[in-house]
């Protein structure tokens, strides 16, 4: 009688890891089918996207404005077509996610889907800002008004770049401490600051002295000549 129970268990032990393995492959089959869409759909979405681009004339209007070099060796195109890649794919992960149960690879998935919205907003806000100080730096080094501006220009970026990278860090590294950065930050604009200030008071002073002297000078020359 016991040995006929234990054969039952076991029997019955036997059915339900075959019948999950069968239910697992299948769960795993089909998300293999929406990886395998999504990558056919993501690769015609971002083919679209380039031919758009081009026909716009995007990469040529940024060389022409100088811009065509801000993004370090990238261009902005690239960019696009990758993020518009990249988030249709995710579209169709997260529908194969949704459709099966596969356990741990579902939570890896929802985790990915989550997280590369704050991604592309960091990537987003990083390509911007390294655009926008480029065309501001080009326009301070074309203008012949502007004292220093090769000293300006790097100030700028590295003022506009530092800034970017506060804001994104957080969003492509999720959980990462940018305090550390903040204080960093906060004591190089005010040593920056006070480094200008002190320099702006000498020149003042030095002014002011070669000011005062120069009507010294004159004025002892007038009062010469009215004594004499």
């Amino acid at each position: 009688m016991a040995l006929v129970t234990l054969q039952e268990r076991i029997a019955s032990v036997i059915d339900r890891i075959a019948e999950n393995f069968v239910s697992g492959i299948a769960d795993f089959v089909v998300l293999l089918i929406f990886l395998a869409v999504g990558y056919i759909v993501a690769r015609f979405f971002a083919a679209i996207v380039r031919r758009g681009l081009y026909e716009a004339r995007l990469e040529r209007k940024l060389r022409e404005k100088g811009m065509d070099d801000a993004l370090l060796g990238f261009t902005l195109t690239d960019i696009i077509v990758t993020t518009v890649k990249i988030s249709t794919f995710a579209v169709f992960l997260g529908i194969g996610a949704d459709v099966t149960r596969l356990g741990f690879l579902n939570t890896v998935i929802l985790w990915v889907l989550g997280y590369l919205p704050h991604f592309i907003e960091g990537v987003v806000i990083i390509t911007g800002a390294m655009l926008a100080v480029d065309y501001i730096v080009d326009r301070i080094k074309k203008a012949h008004d502007i004292p220093f501006p090769g000293f300006l220009g790097v100030a700028m970026k590295v003022f506009v770049g530092y800034t970017a990278l506060v804001i994104s860090m957080p969003l492509i590294l999720p959980g990462a401490d940018v305090e550390i950065l903040k204080t960093f930050f906060t004591l190089v604009i005010g040593a920056f600051a006070l480094a200008v200030g002190l320099g702006g008071a000498i020149a003042l002073g030095l002014g002011m002295k070669e000011a005062v002297e120069s009507v010294s000078k004159e004025k002892k020359n007038e009062l010469r000549k009215l004594i004499h």
